[in-house]
């Protein structure tokens, strides 16, 4: 049995005012955020935009955001986001942080045989809305939303394609507002990364279970 693919994962801070200009390459070097040897020709750094890519992250940053993603072994993304971003945060206490999101992209591969129909009974309810689309040909996701501790969270979930076949892609952010620009609000979302992460697997073994019991 193919288990879902985590596809990506990243974590998102917002803020009214980044200034991108900071994170230099003599910044993160000093630091300890990146190596000298981190620097090839996709990175970029200009006052607007940084763009990094490492062997554990890859970074980019724009006057309203800053995103970390973190690459290799999942098991250690939790403490990658905590050595890079979360030195970050400490690094720069003056910006005026606004939000922070944790968010994971799962794919679920589909029976192409019954693709339609697994979509059908898991996202299509009974009201007109849906008649027109009563065709084998036709395929269904959905939006949910929910508190979960400490922060909302945002599920969207569409058909897609996969490796040449049907999948189902979910989508989930987990969504903190941070008041007072607060560092310490924060560094308590990151924390919870691991357990985000873990729920949002669990829920996509799931939905792969409902498909294989088809």
């Amino acid at each position: 049995m193919q288990k879902p693919a985590l596809v990506l994962g990243t974590a998102v801070v917002a803020a009214n005012q980044f200034n991108p200009s900071v994170i230099s390459q003599l910044w993160l070097v000093r630091h300890g955020l990146a190596g000298e040897d981190d620097f090839g020709p996709t990175c970029i750094f200009s006052p607007e935009f940084v763009q990094l890519g490492t062997t554990t992250f890859n970074l980019t940053c724009t006057p309203l955001q800053l995103q970390v993603a973190p690459v290799g072994d999942t098991s250690l993304w939790g403490k990658v986001l905590k050595d890079v971003l979360g030195k970050m945060l400490a690094l720069l206490p003056h910006t005026p942080f606004t939000a922070i999101g944790l968010n994971f992209h799962w794919q679920v591969r589909l029976d192409p045989s019954t693709a339609g129909e697994t979509t059908r009974r898991l996202f299509a309810g009974r009201s007109a809305v849906y008649r027109p689309f009563e065709t084998s040909d036709s395929r269904f996701g959905a939006y949910l939303s929910k508190d979960h501790d400490g922060m909302r969270l945002k599920l969207d979930i569409k058909p897609t394609s996969m490796d040449g076949g049907e999948a189902i892609h979910l989508a989930f952010n987990f969504h903190r507002a941070v008041a007072d620009h607060s560092i310490e609000d924060m560094r308590d979302a990151l924390s919870k990364w691991d357990g985000a992460l873990a729920f949002s697997e669990r829920l996509s073994d799931d939905i792969q279970g409902e498909d294989l019991d088809d």
